[in-house]
């Protein structure tokens, strides 16, 4: 990170979120890719145009690092259809697209099943039917179609070492 603490996205690593759990992205022109900054006091009292990273616990068990966007503490209704997620593993994100995403087909949970080495799971989840739903940080990737979860690292769920 360099001395104004100003990142660019492509190079956003782990070591960044272990040092500050929520960023805000930095406005101006001097760059095509997206900068952004560390938000160093906290509790922040909103996470508008903010994002946060924490370790998730994947319904699997396994837990990688993980980023939520968009997240509004007072639109439950927002949340389910503009929230974002991506998630890290052996060093590469992956920006999970949303339904209404025009990268959906690319993007989604099928593309993230495989980017975790899930794919061979779908067959046997594509069987049973789950909702599209996100509440408090629990997401259930409507493509698996089974239990498929990403729950905050801090929720009821065993918290990831």
């Amino acid at each position: 990170m360099n001395e104004s603490n100003i990142l660019l996205i492509p190079s956003f690593r782990v070591s960044d979120l272990e040092k500050y759990a929520v960023w805000r992205f930095a406005n101006g022109d001097e760059t095509e890719d997206t900068a952004i900054r560390p938000v160093k006091r906290l509790p922040v009292s909103t996470l508008t145009g903010r994002f946060v990273g924490t370790r998730v616990r994947l319904a699997s068990g396994d837990c990688l690092w993980g980023i939520v966007g968009n997240l509004d503490a007072r639109n439950d209704e927002m949340n389910e259809h503009f929230v974002t997620i991506s998630i890290e593993r052996n060093g590469r994100w992956f920006h999970l697209a949303r339904y209404h995403d025009a990268d959906y087909a690319e993007t989604g949970p099928q593309a993230l099943a495989r980017f975790l080495g899930l794919a061979g799971l779908l067959l046997l989840a594509a069987k049973r039917r789950t909702p599209h739903k996100i509440d408090k940080f629990l997401l259930v990737l409507p493509a698996f179609r089974a239990r498929a979860t990403v729950r905050c690292a801090s929720g009821a769920s065993r918290p990831c070492s």
